[in-house]
């Protein structure tokens, strides 16, 4: 914890080695100590390309007068267009990035309304709520909490999920259960190079193998993420961000497909990124809402010049109920951070490797509870390993 008094409002916090989920509170107070406004941000977790956030202003009698607005986007853009309003009635925003309110009755629900859109297509809005019955500001707001059943692929009652997830607080509330589609996030390198050679030319892929070998689902979605980084924005908050492609379905091929034909149509010419481009994989995997698992397929001798180590990265995941599967090209794979890493330098090891992901794939389900929380605040009973449920690591 904290404390800051002056301007200009920074503080460098530690947050210990490697990756982990955090929470950061932000809380204004005045002389007496009573909180005035209180703002949270996820640390390591999942993020929008561009945020927008609004501050109520309130006067000494605690009525809402104002409400200043703050931005911020991974590319560094500066939004084209800012749209504020107040139950639907726009605002004018002023140099400072704040707007006055109208006259309002406190006793009704309000609203304030902020719009961005940028010129790179992306967009973002952020909505208060305050007055009546919804208090300073209302949010409703549900945690998807994904576990592995010892039935597959049948239907979740969320009846039968009541009472075994809890937090330190006790028992969380289930509003819902499902299984859903599954997002499958792949890392492999994307130079059309050696690896991109032995994948779409080795008799692993061909001779046997037809397009829609070891089939995708309905439901499924393949995703690569580039693991050649790329340099975006400037000034005080850079970003460095891992191209990836666009979805891909069952109609597009089987998993042998697409892990041997899909290429980046622009790599970047820099040694690859495999660990971190691993980390960013399982954020994706996480925030798809889905069943989940991120792939990373390496070849001989792949170089890797990652900010964060394999192993750091692994427990990473592991934090985020994210499973990783890593295979590789080399008959014989060196011992590495990975941990367990499979060849598939064979067909019938290639149909086992992609056997284990679908059989991970298959076992899970995702259980909505009411709240927003971290995944480590989450916690299991004991009661559910009877009920065949245990989270999914």
């Amino acid at each position: 914890m904290a404390a800051l008094d002056s301007p200009p409002w920074t503080r460098e916090i530690n947050l210990g080695p490697g990756l982990y989920p955090h929470e950061l509170v932000a809380r204004a107070v005045d002389a007496e100590g009573k909180e005035l406004a209180r703002a949270r941000q996820w640390i390591n977790m999942p993020r929008p390309p561009a945020e927008a956030e609004i501050l109520l202003e309130h006067d000494r009698e605690g009525r809402a007068v104002g409400a200043r607005v703050a931005w911020q986007s991974v590319m560094g853009e500066e939004p084209s267009k800012v749209a504020v309003s107040f139950d639907g009635r726009p605002l004018e925003l002023d140099a400072s990035r704040r707007a006055a309110l109208p006259a309002h009755a406190p006793d009704v629900t309000h609203v304030v309304t902020v719009e961005l859109d940028f010129e790179s297509g992306v967009h973002s809005r952020d909505d208060v709520a305050f007055g009546g019955t919804a208090g300073d500001r209302a949010q409703s707001e549900l945690t998807a909490v994904p576990v592995r059943t010892k039935k597959k692929r049948s239907r979740v009652d969320p009846a039968a999920m009541r009472g075994l997830l809890r937090s330190d607080d006790g028992p969380l509330r289930v509003a819902a259960a499902e299984r859903g589609g599954a997002s499958i996030w792949v890392i492999r390198d994307d130079n059309p190079g050696e690896i991109y050679s032995r994948l779409k030319d080795s008799s692993i892929f061909g001779g046997g193998f037809s397009p829609s070998a070891l089939a995708l689902q309905k439901t499924d979605s393949v995703q690569f993420v580039w693991p050649r980084a790329r340099a975006y924005g400037a000034g005080s908050l850079p970003a460095v961000l891992f191209p990836s492609s666009e979805g891909f379905s069952k109609a597009n091929g089987g998993f042998a497909f697409l892990l041997a034909h899909v290429a980046n149509p622009e790599p970047a010419g820099i040694f690859p990124r495999y660990a971190d481009a691993v980390a960013v994989a399982g954020v994706n995997a996480f925030a798809s809402f889905s069943r989940r698992a991120v792939v990373l397929v390496l070849g001989k001798d792949a170089q890797d010049v990652s900010t964060h180590p394999a192993a750091a990265v692994r427990r990473y995941l592991e934090a985020l109920r994210v499973p990783l599967f890593v295979w590789s090209l080399d008959p014989a794979p060196p011992r590495s951070g990975w941990g367990e890493v499979v060849p598939i330098a064979t067909r019938s090891q290639l149909r086992s490797a992609y056997g284990k992901l679908r059989e991970s794939l298959d076992a899970q389900a995702l259980v909505w509870v009411e709240g927003r929380l971290l995944p480590q605040q989450i916690a299991i009973s004991p009661e559910s390993a009877a009920a065949g449920v245990e989270l999914l690591h």
